[in-house]
């Protein structure tokens, strides 16, 4: 699995579905780079062309097998790392299917609800339901204690 981060201040990168791209989780690396060549760029057109030059170059790299990966052009950041796990979050874009980890899906869903008790949280409520939905999905899932 990979992270994916796009910023910028100038340039609106978005893709097929007309999602904003900043935050992207690729669980499918054949499919990225279809992905990346069909994004569109909105701002300057010059500084766009510039922009999506880099893309390439970013691709390029990955396609050589590069897993970690950082390229900056002014007020522009592209950069992805390998991960183990990606916690679903809104507005992560999904490029492939994520997939199951029960582990770390409930480890996830109690470290939000611990910390939004701790915090008296108006939102624990949720936290709490969130964490019970996902224990329904894994039922027999043994979940071992670090200590």
């Amino acid at each position: 699995m990979q992270r994916l981060y796009i910023s910028s201040s100038q340039i609106i990168v978005k893709d097929l579905q007309d999602h904003r791209v900043k935050d992207v989780a690729v669980y499918d690396p054949e499919l990225f780079h279809d992905y990346l060549t069909s994004l569109t760029l909105n701002g300057p057109r010059k500084l766009a062309e510039t922009i999506k030059s880099v893309i390439y170059r970013f691709v390029e790299f990955w396609d050589e097998g590069e897993t970690r990966i950082s390229m900056t052009h002014g007020d522009f950041t592209i950069m992805t790392y390998p991960t183990e796990y990606i916690e679903p979050t809104e507005g992560l874009i999904h490029v492939g299917t994520r997939p199951a980890n029960p582990e770390g899906d409930i480890k996830s869903a109690v470290d939000r609800f611990a910390t939004a008790l701790s915090y008296k949280s108006p939102n624990a409520a949720a936290m709490y339901q969130e964490l019970q939905d996902i224990l329904k999905k894994y039922p027999t899932y043994p979940v071992k204690e670090s200590v």
